[in-house]
């Protein structure tokens, strides 16, 4: 089977194809399932990139700092409803937690050893061993 590319059908959603080759679209579809999940697929994509963009353009998402404010007080507060419908915007106030998490600790001496002076379990270069034969010999 000649199935179009998910150009083609992303040109159906949009109403962008000419009539003869909606038509073949639709005949197509008729008889093909794999073209009407891609095409379901396509659709919620669409969907949701431009949910997204029309909350970015309407400043219904809250800023970073909002979000980090909410995330240090533990409680989202005004931005709780917005929160449980934005998968986005969730992701965001779960990341600024992480961050209030590891500044408390960092705050509290409990950073983990990527913020305390720990010694190198590598040797200095003066306590290393020198290869065979320059053991402070100088060639002649």
């Amino acid at each position: 089977m000649n199935c179009p590319r998910p150009e083609t059908l992303a040109g159906y959603l949009d109403g962008e194809l000419s009539t003869e080759g909606t038509g073949w679209l639709r005949e197509h579809l008729a008889v093909c399932e794999a073209c009407r999940r891609r095409l379901v697929r396509i659709a919620e994509s669409a969907r949701l990139g431009k949910a997204a963009l029309e909350d970015a353009e309407s400043g219904s998402c809250p800023d970073w700092e909002s979000l980090l404010a909410a995330a240090e007080t533990g409680d989202p507060g005004e931005w709780s409803s917005h929160l449980a419908s934005c998968p986005r915007c969730a992701a965001r106030y779960r990341e600024a937690e992480a961050v209030i998490a590891l500044v408390e600790d960092v705050e509290a001496g409990k950073g983990g050893s990527f913020f305390r002076e720990e010694p190198s379990p590598l040797p200095r270069a003066a306590e290393r061993k020198k290869p065979f034969g320059f053991e402070g010999e100088t060639q002649k």
